[in-house]
């Protein structure tokens, strides 16, 4: 929906980043680079806002001059109970990044899902379907991940995480939803799995120290391929690591940027400028210093 004909012509419209933290955050850059590039009267700026402050910013955005907001850890799954209604990813995944303003109500949208599908075939030039997929991580990044990539019909998805509990609650839901060709298993399981792998995606924030990888003693056949939904540093450990045993690799930041780019869509009704906005991710980037993937 189009939310900006509800704002005064004579009044800048406003976006907003909830999160904590979010100084890291490339967000601005994207999203404002893609208002100039389109020559909306609008900006786009961060909040950090804590967990007992979360109701009364979200429900600031149900008035002008506000179009909506994103959502950043460690808030999606809790504005998901603070909107009036949810998209259907966003209700199956159990968590919203991105709201939209409806007249003074609110609606929740999850676009981490389709963000990632695009940056697979993007990048990797890889779509699910048939795939035999190694999910590391069950946290909230890594349920939206899950979602998105049954949806597109693989031949199975195992999911390691360190907790164990979170992966059996997770591999459990997704069961509930997709069928029984999802399961949770230990370290010594998923190495066997990761070996036979046609799909890693990494869903945790190993590697953002530049050193940790998600699962010790991975390896993988030639030819696979690896998506690490971390972006910089880039490449990431776990790429190095197994861009060293033949396997195809890619880094988060196109996944970013199509998560971005549908946010914008969705509040504007324009269609996003992705190599603007891309480009706007890397020399934010760029500026702080961290190294990033220019493919």
């Amino acid at each position: 929906m189009d939310a900006t004909s509800d704002v005064r012509a004579d009044e800048r419209f406003r976006l907003a980043l909830f999160g904590n933290p979010v100084a890291h955050s490339v967000s601005p850059a994207m999203h404002n680079a893609a208002l100039r590039a389109l020559g909306l009267d609008g900006c786009y700026v961060v909040r950090c806002v804590q967990h007992e402050e979360l109701p009364a910013a979200v429900d600031e955005l149900r008035r002008p001059p506000y179009l909506g907001a994103n959502v950043t850890v460690p808030h999606k799954e809790a504005v998901a109970r603070l909107v009036e209604t949810l998209d259907g990813e966003a209700a199956a995944i159990g968590a919203a990044n991105t709201i939209v303003r409806e007249g003074d109500r609110l609606r929740g949208y999850n676009t981490d899902a389709r963000g990632l599908l695009a940056a697979l075939e993007a990048t990797l030039g890889v779509v699910p379907y048939g795939l035999r997929i190694l999910l590391l991580g069950a946290g909230g990044a890594a349920r939206a991940a899950a979602v998105a990539l049954l949806s597109g019909g693989p031949a199975s998805l195992t999911i390691y995480n360190r907790h164990a509990a979170r992966a059996e609650a997770l591999a459990a839901a997704m069961r509930e939803r997709y069928g029984g060709r999802v399961r949770a298993v230990g370290p010594e399981a998923a190495r066997e799995e990761a070996a036979e792998a046609d799909l890693i995606v990494n869903a945790t924030s190993a590697g953002l120290d530049g050193v940790g990888v998600p699962l010790d003693g991975i390896q993988t056949r030639p030819g696979s391929s690896l998506y690490d939904m971390v972006y910089t540093p880039s490449p990431t450990p776990l790429m190095r690591l197994l861009a060293a045993q033949g396997a195809n690799v890619a880094d988060g930041l196109d996944m970013l940027v199509f998560q971005a780019a549908a946010s914008f869509t969705l509040w504007t009704g324009r269609a996003a400028p992705l190599r603007v906005m891309r480009e706007a991710a890397l020399a934010a980037l760029h500026r702080r210093g961290a190294p990033a993937s220019s493919s």
